[in-house]
C-alpha cells in the first residue's frame, strides 16, 4: 500500500484478512504495518498476523477481544466489535 494515507483501503485490507485469512501469506508480500496510516489499523492489521501465525481465526470476536486485551484505541470511541463486524460485512 506504501503510504497512501486511505481509510477506506486500509479497511477493505483488513475486511479480506477477516474473510480470506488463508491469503494472509500471499498479501503479506504486498502489504506491511507500516503500511497502515492510521495506527489503529495497523495494529489490527498485527494482530490479524499474530493469529493466523498461531493457526487462530481471526474472526471479528477473536480479534476485538485481542484489541481490548492489548488496550489498543480506536479513533472516536468506536468499539473494536462492532467496528470488525462493519468491516467482515464489506463485499469483496
Amino acid at each position: 500500500m506504501s503510504d497512501l494515507h486511505d481509510l477506506e483501503l486500509e479497511k477493505y485490507s483488513i475486511a479480506a484478512l477477516i474473510k480470506y485469512p488463508d491469503l494472509f501469506n500471499q498479501i503479506e508480500l504486498f502489504v506491511k504495518p507500516n503500511d497502515y496510516h492510521f495506527d489503529a489499523n495497523k495494529r489490527i492489521y498485527e494482530i490479524i498476523r499474530s493469529l493466523i501465525q498461531q493457526d487462530k481465526s481471526p474472526d471479528p470476536v477473536m480479534v476485538s477481544a485481542k484489541i481490548k486485551e492489548l488496550n489498543v484505541t480506536l479513533p472516536n470511541g468506536v468499539q473494536p466489535l462492532p467496528y470488525l463486524q462493519a468491516l467482515d460485512l464489506i463485499p469483496l
